[in-house]
């Protein structure tokens, strides 16, 4: 292929087996699973060796502290929203991108959502909505 692109919003209805919009599955579906975390960092570091671009389009893709978390696993290319592209490039422009890249492999190694979570507001300090 010339470049590998990331759908999570399917990607991780299929990973987690809960569709996003079923409230009763609220706890289920969320985009910080450590399984989904890991399956994304592998098809960027994948990509990365292979010499080919990749990509993200999706959900995650335009909220600004899943878009930090995905730049600290290495992608910088994302397709999103355009009203969200102002909030995200504001968002990142006040990162510490050297302090977000060192909990990268700590958020990867999580061993629960919430444990993901606490990691990437330690690394942003804001919540993820």
């Amino acid at each position: 292929s010339d470049f590998l692109a990331i759908g999570t919003n399917d990607l991780a209805q299929y990973v987690l087996a809960a569709d996003r919009g079923n409230d009763a599955l609220e706890n289920i579906y969320n985009p910080l699973q450590p399984a989904l975390l890991r399956l994304i960092s592998h098809v960027i570091s994948a990509g990365r060796r292979a010499g080919k671009p990749v990509s993200l389009c999706g959900e995650i893709g335009g909220d600004e502290n899943f878009t930090a978390l995905l730049l600290a696993l290495g992608l910088n290319e994302f397709s999103m929203h355009p009203s969200r592209i102002l909030h995200v490039r504001d968002r990142l422009a006040a990162l510490d991108y050297a302090k977000l890249r060192s909990f990268a492999p700590r958020l990867i190694r999580a061993c629960t959502h919430e444990e993901a979570e606490a990691l990437l507001q330690a690394a942003t300090g804001s919540l993820c909505s």
